[in-house]
C-alpha cells in the first residue's frame, strides 16, 4: 500500500495499527481489514474520479456505489450453486473423512466387523445423503432463484458514518469534495423555474451541492405535491418498479410538463457493469400486471425478475448533465447548444 503522507510502497507487516512504518503518520483505512479493500489513497483517487475536471461535489453515496459496484455478484444462480455443490462437500467430510480411519480402527479391532461390508455401508450411506440432498436442492431452486437478493455490501448510512469518522479523526476534515447527504440542506431558489422530483435525497443534496440548482433555478423536491405551481417537472428515479410508477404518477398529474429524466431500466441493461446492478424476490404477478404498460417488453422482464438500480450510483458530471438536457427542452436557445436527450451510462 502506497503511504498517503509519503507516498512510500509500505508492506503490512510495516504498518502496524494504520501506521506507517516509514514516516510514522497514521492513515485512516488498511485495505487488507477494511471492506472493499480501501485505503486513503484509493479514497482519494475515486473523489477524484466524481468530482472531475470541474470540481464537482458528490455525496457519500455516490461514492459508496463506485467503490462497491465491482465486488457484486450479479449471477442469480450463484447462492444455489454453492448449496448445491457444497452440501455433498459437507456430506463427504462428515461421513467418509472420519468414517474411514474410525472404520479400519475402531470398527474392524474392537466391533469386528468386515472390512469390505464396512466401507461399503459408509460408502453407500455417504451416497444416499448425496443424491438426497442433490434431489432436496434441485427442487428448492426455483424458490431459491425467486427469492434471491442481491444487494451492497453494507447500508449507505452505515457506509457514511464509518467512513466520515475515521477520515475526521485521522484528516480532521472531510474527504475532498463530499457532502455528507445525511446533514447538508437542500437550498431552494426563491423563484423556482423548474422541479426536480426524486424521492432519493442524495440526489437532491448532490444537485442542491452544485451549481446548477441556482443556474437553472431548481426547486429540489422529493413528493408530488411538493412541486411548486406552473413549473416544469423533471422526474428522477431509480431504475425500479417504484421508479417508472413515479414517472406515470407524475405525468398523470402535470401531463406534457413532466420530464422523465432517468434512470431507465434500458440504460442499466445496456450499461455494462457502469451502474450497479441490484436485485429484490422476483416481483408477486399482481405486482408485475400493474407496471405502467409502455414499459419495453425488455425493461418490464428485467423489472419482473427483480433487478433494479440506483439513480443515486450516478455520478455528479452525468446526473447534472442529464437534467441540464431536460431543462433545454424548455429552453430552445440553450438547447442550440446541447444535444437534447436522457440520462446515459456514466463512465467512471
Amino acid at each position: 500500500m502506497l503511504c498517503p503522507h509519503c507516498g512510500v510502497d509500505v508492506l503490512y507487516r510495516e504498518r502496524p495499527d494504520r501506521t506507517c512504518g516509514k514516516c510514522g503518520r497514521v492513515f485512516a483505512f488498511e485495505p487488507r481489514t477494511s471492506r472493499y479493500r480501501l485505503h486513503d489513497t484509493r479514497a482519494l483517487r475515486l473523489a477524484a474520479r466524481l468530482r472531475t475536471d470541474e470540481n464537482y461535489r458528490f455525496t457519500y453515496e455516490q461514492l459508496h456505489y463506485l467503490l462497491g459496484k465491482k465486488g457484486l455478484d450479479r449471477r442469480i444462480d450463484s447462492a444455489w450453486r454453492s448449496v448445491f455443490w457444497g452440501t455433498p462437500a459437507v456430506i463427504v467430510a462428515l461421513t467418509i473423512v472420519p468414517g474411514m480411519p474410525l472404520t479400519f480402527g475402531l470398527g474392524v479391532a474392537a466391533l469386528r466387523l468386515d472390512v469390505g461390508l464396512a466401507v461399503g455401508w459408509l460408502f453407500g450411506t455417504s451416497a444416499t445423503l448425496i443424491v438426497l440432498s442433490l434431489i432436496v436442492n434441485g427442487l428448492c431452486r426455483p424458490s431459491m432463484l425467486r427469492d434471491r437478493r442481491i444487494t451492497m455490501e453494507y447500508s449507505a448510512a452505515e457506509f457514511a458514518e464509518q467512513f466520515s469518522t475515521r477520515w475526521r479523526s485521522v484528516y480532521g476534515h472531510d474527504l475532498p469534495g463530499v457532502v455528507d447527504e445525511r446533514r447538508a440542506p437542500i437550498r431552494q431558489p426563491e423563484h423556482p423555474r423548474y422541479t426536480v422530483l426524486c424521492p432519493d435525497r442524495s440526489v437532491l443534496v448532490c444537485l442542491a451541492s452544485n451549481a446548477i440548482s441556482q443556474t437553472r433555478a431548481l426547486a429540489l423536491v422529493s413528493h408530488p405535491d411538493q412541486a411548486p405551481p406552473d413549473t416544469p417537472v423533471l422526474v428522477v428515479h431509480d431504475a425500479s418498479p417504484a421508479g417508472v410508477h413515479l414517472v406515470a404518477e407524475a405525468r398523470r398529474r402535470f401531463g406534457s410538463h413532466a420530464v422523465d429524466v432517468g434512470l431507465s431500466p434500458t440504460t442499466v441493461r445496456e450499461s455494462g457493469t457502469a451502474l450497479p446492478q441490484l436485485r429484490e424476490p422476483t416481483l408477486a404477478p399482481e405486482v408485475a400486471a400493474s407496471l405502467p404498460p409502455d414499459l419495453s417488453d425488455d425493461d418490464r422482464a428485467w423489472l419482473e425478475i427483480g433487478w433494479w438500480s440506483p439513480v443515486a450510483a450516478v455520478p455528479p458530471r452525468r446526473l447534472i448533465a442529464a437534467v441540464d438536457r431536460a431543462v433545454d427542452r424548455f429552453e430552445p436557445a440553450t438547447a442550440a447548444a446541447r444535444s437534447v436527450g436522457f440520462l446515459t451510462w456514466p463512465t467512471v
